[in-house]
């Protein structure tokens, strides 16, 4: 089975973007698993700039629900920084709570894999490892 989707958005890093995928699955009746492989591409208007990413799944097993996923690619992250003040004030935005903020935009070059499984009737255990590398452009 083969799913395609095109998505159209607005953001404040990207202005006007495009996104569109691809993804296959084969499921197994007979053991009732399945796979699935798929990418994506992110096209932001403003950035004149693409970012790519992709995934694999795979049900290993219905008895302890095996599981395995990985993705990778690139992904644009908001950030938000909180500024410190140098000097004490008595402005209202010296008070707690009330610091400025900055806005970061990164882009997150990532590889992650994740094993899942249940160990005792609906109790499950999940454990990920993830690479990544972030630049901010913003």
């Amino acid at each position: 089975m083969q799913r395609t989707f095109i998505f159209f958005a607005f953001n404040a890093v990207q202005g006007f973007n495009v996104t569109t995928g691809l993804s296959y699955l084969k499921e197994n009746p007979t053991k009732k698993t399945f796979y699935e492989v798929g990418g994506l591409i992110n096209y932001g208007y403003r950035r004149k700039q693409a970012s790519f990413s992709g995934f694999y799944s795979q049900l290993f097993d219905r008895v302890y629900y095996s599981k395995l996923d990985i993705t990778g690619g690139s992904t644009v992250h908001q950030v938000w920084r909180r500024l410190s003040h140098k000097k004490k004030s008595s402005t209202p935005s010296a008070l707690p709570g009330l610091e400025k903020t900055m806005q970061n935009f990164t882009t997150k070059i990532f590889i992650r894999v994740q094993y899942e499984q249940e160990v005792y009737n609906g109790i499950f255990t999940r454990a990920d490892i993830e690479y990544c590398k972030s630049y901010t452009f913003v």
